[in-house]
């Protein structure tokens, strides 16, 4: 098989998450004979891809460039196949207001929500989208400067922290239970149920806590899970998305809602993909496998 790069890292507020993804995937690529390598494009990206020659590559960078699509379109330019969506895909899953809109033009479902510009919109945002609102980063991934605000002061104050993130997102905050499903391959992986012991599902119970349960089988009805899972498909495909990816979703009083697109999902031990695929029967490396072998066949048709 071809040299393949597990790019990993980067400059991200995700950097960390991703550090442990990469050696996941390096490991289990090793371990089935593939001529892999690390690669951490943390400061110079386009140098750091030029400056080691490799036929493939494996993307785990969450967040920042790896994510947004500035290091799938200058890997199309070099002609370098690699893992997951495109370029356009990725930065429209990374711009969360906009996704939205793609998944509400598909009839999925999505809470009401706007871009704030001042803190002095807290009030207006409370009246429109309260009584909880969610204040987080537009373009970051893994709960990253996210605020659950009942009050004007705390969006407020929510706005200044999370503004240094980039563009601020205002959403209606669901109360209830928290669902992912898993795509590979355009296939819908079974829905896990999340379980936070803190009730917020934060970067905390995410990667710190080590205390949140994650449920396979999720618990939904045979009907909801196959309506999940079709959600699921069609948010993915509104956004040109390919490989595998994760779609996120909360179950309000009204029903399910979708928050977004995941396109470089994480692949840490406890990662939601890699559960997903256990579920069914598929091992971490076999996963990597196949995500591997859909870029490295040209899926996407990026591949040289």
């Amino acid at each position: 098989m071809s040299r393949v790069a597990v790019l990993y890292g980067g400059n991200s507020s995700e950097r960390a998450v991703s550090l442990a993804s990469g050696r996941g995937v390096l490991e289990a690529l090793l371990r089935q004979g593939v001529d892999a390598f690390a690669l951490d494009p943390e400061h110079d990206p386009i140098q750091t891809l030029q400056s080691v020659p490799f036929d493939a590559a494996f993307v785990v960078l969450h967040g920042g460039d790896g994510e947004d699509g500035h290091i799938q379109a200058a890997l199309d330019l070099m002609k370098i196949a690699y893992t997951g969506s495109g370029a356009a895909a990725c930065a429209l899953a990374m711009d969360k207001q906009r996704s939205k809109a793609l998944f509400a033009a598909a009839g999925v479902p999505v809470a009401d929500s706007q871009i704030m510009t001042s803190p002095d919109q807290a009030t207006d945002v409370l009246a429109a989208l309260g009584p909880k609102v969610m204040i987080k980063p537009n373009a970051e991934g893994s709960s990253v400067g996210n605020f659950i605000c009942d009050t004007a002061d705390d969006i407020a104050d929510a706005f200044n922290q999370a503004r240094a993130y980039g563009d601020v997102m205002a959403e209606h905050f669901i109360e209830g239970p928290e669902y992912t499903c898993a795509l590979v391959r355009g296939v819908a992986l079974p829905v896990i149920r999340i379980q936070a012991q803190s009730g917020v599902y934060d970067y905390a119970a995410k990667y710190e806590t080590g205390d949140t349960a994650y449920h396979i089988p999720s618990g939904l009805s045979d009907d909801d899970e196959s309506m999940l899972q079709s959600m699921a498909i069609r948010a993915s495909n509104a956004l040109g998305c390919s490989g595998w990816s994760r779609v996120d979703f909360m179950r309000g009083p009204d029903g399910f809602v979708a928050l977004e697109v995941n396109t470089v999902p994480g692949m840490t031990p406890t990662s939601l993909v890699p559960k997903a695929a256990a579920a069914v029967g598929l091992s971490y490396d076999a996963l990597c496998m196949q995500i591997l072998d859909d870029a490295t066949g040209g899926a996407r048709g990026n591949a040289p």
